[in-house]
């Protein structure tokens, strides 16, 4: 939700994917969108996270365990989120 992909309008994410155009800069909307689609997405890049990943090394198959803490934009995102 509130991303370009799987957000209010999937007809965004195909003019952007149709265009050919590179991506915007990180932390920049691309200039396809328009300001009223800005507004509804909220969030400039895809809003997906993952806060653990335990996956095996390829060579060795140990174990290998990421974590990672929720980013500030998403957060902030959430915080903004009221319950239905």
């Amino acid at each position: 939700m509130g991303d370009k992909l799987y957000g209010p309008s999937e007809e965004i994410f195909l003019r952007l994917a149709e265009s050919g155009g590179s991506p915007a800069p990180a932390g920049e909307f691309d200039e396809l969108i328009t300001a009223a689609e800005r507004s509804a997405l909220r969030l400039w890049r895809q809003a997906l996270h993952a806060e653990e990943l335990v996956l095996p090394h390829p060579v060795t198959g140990e174990r290998m365990r990421f974590i990672a803490p929720l980013p500030a934009d998403m957060a902030a995102l959430i915080s903004t989120l009221t319950p239905l």
